[in-house]
């Protein structure tokens, strides 16, 4: 165990730094990684005592790739380093200089404090990973990559510290391809609904992760996402992000031409009397509407029973399988008229 009081100087860089919490880790060249906090305070009262001695200010703030000198102690039973002093930056400047020969780079991709980073690897520098602000469900596309190595650019600003990392590489092997393949050709794929997500679902596709957005589950709105969690259902890929990776997927662009045929049909065939099967789809206090199979029709509130009715809700319930008789209809508009007390011989009261 480390002395609490060892004055030891060791040397390594920082892999990591919160510049918000003012902490992060220091990796040494044995391979150990230490935690730091950085003591603003501290740090200013080691910048003036260098100047009163005539050395170089200590530097005012700690980013990754910079090669520190410090000491280690004791501190919640774990070993933690602390008086750390600036060297130089020497590891950041190799990989800049290595991205401007190579312009593409090898890293592996990490996720600290919720931060994803590109860690590379000849030099071990730690460089955040800038998000595109057309980015889909981040954590659900980067999370599968972690700890994989992974193609990246290194994107300088002004100043040696602006650092960040874009990818360059989103290959997901055979997978990959087969996903580009579908998105290139249009073709129907087959698709394993994981979980919700904002806006919409999270899809297995080929293995890989893709975006549902609620719009696009059907044709009708959904009134409950959990209810498809965990079915398999044909998708087609409506969009193709291929430099961040993010594939939109939709099951409405499917059923919506199958419903119009269905549609199409039933409007063909429609006669006054018909008798039609159809699910209740929505209730108002005006009356009912109807999904007759891709084409909806309304039973108005006087045509619910034979008796007075004050709320259409006292009679039917929603997803409610009913027999219903055509009473009039417009083609153009596609607008139906439906009628559910026809099917029935009104009652007649007997007074004596």
């Amino acid at each position: 165990m480390i002395n609490m009081e060892s004055t030891k100087v060791y040397n390594g860089y920082v892999s990591y730094y919160n510049t918000n919490k003012h902490f992060g880790f220091i990796e040494c060249e044995d391979g150990n990684s230490y935690y730091f906090f950085l003591d603003a305070k501290d740090l200013k009262r080691k910048n003036r005592e260098l100047y009163k001695m005539g050395l170089s200010i200590l530097k005012k703030k700690i980013y990754t790739g910079d090669e520190v000198n410090f000491k280690l102690k004791n501190s919640n039973d774990k070993i933690e380093a602390y008086d750390m002093e600036f060297v130089g930056n020497y590891r950041r400047q190799l990989l800049i200089d290595e991205a401007v020969e190579k312009q593409t780079l090898l890293g592996y991709l990490k996720q600290i404090e919720g931060n994803f980073f590109v860690k590379h690897i000849s030099t071990y520098v730690f460089v955040p990973l800038k998000i595109s602000v057309y980015e889909i469900d981040i954590d659900s596309v980067y999370t599968q990559r972690l700890n994989q190595l992974v193609k990246f650019k290194l994107e300088q600003k002004k100043h040696i510290d602006k650092l960040s990392a874009i990818l360059v590489d989103r290959k997901f092997s055979d997978s990959w391809e087969k996903v580009k393949e579908a998105f290139d050709t249009q073709e129907n794929i087959m698709g394993y609904i994981k979980r919700r997500t904002n806006g919409g679902m999270i899809v297995d596709v080929f293995g890989i992760e893709a975006f549902l957005p609620g719009s696009q589950i059907d044709v009708k709105p959904v009134r409950d996402y959990d209810d498809f969690i965990g079915k398999t259902m044909e998708f087609k890929i409506v969009q193709f992000y291929e430099k961040s990776g993010n594939i939109v997927v939709s099951h409405k662009e499917i059923i919506a031409p199958q419903l119009e045929e269905q549609r199409e049909q039933i409007v063909s065939q429609l006669e006054k009397g018909q008798v039609l099967e159809g699910i209740v789809k929505n209730i108002t206090n005006y009356g009912v509407f109807m999904d007759l199979g891709g084409i909806d029709g309304l039973i108005h509130i006087s045509d619910l029973s034979w008796e007075r009715v004050t709320l259409p809700k006292e009679i039917v319930t929603l997803e409610q399988r009913l027999k219903v008789v055509v009473l009039d209809f417009d083609v153009e508009k596609k607008r139906i008229s439906l009628g559910l007390k026809q099917l029935y011989t009104p009652i007649k009261l007997i007074t004596g």
